[in-house]
């Protein structure tokens, strides 16, 4: 597939226990490296105990309250266990366990291992791990946190993408990050929590074998991270309201559209030409009562979000018991638009069934029969309109006419 593509993930916790064990969903592929991070409420630990892994190569202590967390990377052998075992004195135990697509190097794989200091509750935690000597290899970013519930909620800088987390059982919590390195740059990043924490974090860097080559910036069979915040071309570029004060901000603002349980459609022709994907009207209950429309380009050279519909002028005046799913004006009003859409790219129109509307908590299409809005995609708006009805769990929609109002 390609190198340093996650291939598997594998966590665990128990309390009280002097091991743990996680089991591979499949056998280790020769060449690849499997990574290792457990963690103790002891003040020691073996670590890694399982037969071929070597001793730790990074140990994090007092994280975050005398404890201790060790990582141990291990390259696959062509006969890998898919079990693996940490020990430890009696306590609280998490075990994480990754594969991560190689090759890389045979010995001394570790470059770079990192280990910072303790930091007293705060809403952040920077890692500056240092230089890597090779300019191809992964960076594998770790937090330990005291408060673990809202871990998968972290956030990381300079394209550290999180990819695993876990909760100890008394709630403690562990978040790694990785990143391809393609220079040999400084390395860093930051990650912001959604509360303030104690922690401890660290890095470590595994050095690629010498046959694998620099990916292009962007091209098939790659990931990139495309319109990202800070370079102008992010949804939040484009948000109606940057100061939070308009009428229907509601109670999280644009940030809703993607976070309050919304989707979004595919906009695609058969020669691929059109390529694009669309948000409309997302949003919804109390969280964001902005019914604006946003779409991104994924052809364009460089894809950046447009916001294509602004929120009608009365979104702040809708009235709470209309299930009809459409303002005044007749446009589409802000709903929790989940993975509801359909979408028709011949008469470029896509509809919502059952969405949940503004702030009464009523379900558009729920238990009579509710109009809903199939609003065209392009800047000059023709509105369609159809009808639904829901009968216990089964929806069907029926199309009475198409006219253009």
């Amino acid at each position: 597939m390609g190198f340093g593509r996650i291939v598997q993930i594998k966590e665990h916790s128990i309390q009280s226990a002097s091991s743990i064990s996680v089991t591979l969903d499949k056998t280790p592929v020769e060449g690849n490296a499997l990574v290792a991070f457990h963690h103790t409420g002891a003040t020691t630990s073996d670590g890694i105990t399982s037969s071929g892994w070597g001793s730790a190569d990074l140990t994090l202590t007092n994280t975050p309250d005398g404890d201790q967390s060790k990582i141990h990377v291990k390259i696959a052998g062509s006969s890998e266990s898919t079990s693996i075992t940490a020990e430890s004195s009696t306590n609280e135990q998490m075990l994480i366990v990754i594969e991560i697509e190689g090759p890389f190097t045979a010995t001394n794989q570790v470059d770079i291992a990192y280990s910072g200091s303790r930091s007293a509750s705060a809403g952040s935690y920077a890692i500056s791990a240092g230089t890597p000597s090779q300019s191809i290899e992964m960076a594998i970013a770790f937090i330990m946190m005291r408060t673990g519930n809202n871990v998968s909620e972290n956030s990381w800088t300079n394209n550290f993408m999180q990819f695993g987390a876990g909760n100890s059982t008394n709630f403690k919590g562990a978040a790694l990050a990785i990143k391809e390195i393609n220079s040999t740059a400084s390395l860093s990043t930051t990650v912001t929590f959604d509360t303030s924490n104690t922690c401890v974090g660290g890095m470590i860097t595994l050095k690629a074998h010498a046959d694998v080559v620099a990916p292009p910036s962007f091209g098939t069979g790659y990931w990139t991270e495309i319109a990202k915040p800070g370079d102008g071309n992010a949804l939040e570029d484009v948000d109606p309201d940057p100061s939070g004060t308009a009428d229907y901000k509601g109670s999280g603002g644009q940030s809703q559209i993607i976070e309050a349980w919304c989707g979004g459609i595919v906009r695609q022709d058969s020669s691929t030409s059109v390529l694009e994907y669309i948000l409309e009207a997302n949003g919804g209950h109390g969280d964001y009562y902005g019914n604006e429309g946003y779409t991104l380009d994924l052809l364009a050279g460089t894809p950046a979000w447009v916001r294509h519909r602004d929120p009608t002028e009365d979104t702040a005046d809708l009235s709470l018991d209309d299930t009809d799913g459409v303002d005044a004006l007749g446009n589409a009003i802000s709903r929790h638009t989940y993975n509801t859409h359909a979408y028709n790219y011949d008469d470029d129109e896509f509809a919502f069934f059952g969405a949940r509307v503004l702030a009464g908590g009523l379900a558009v299409g729920s238990g009579k029969v509710s109009r809903l809005i199939i609003r065209q995609i392009k800047q000059h708006g023709l509105i369609r309109v159809l009808t639904i009805t829901r009968l216990g769990c089964l929806t069907m929609g029926i199309i009475l006419g198409m006219t253009n109002i």
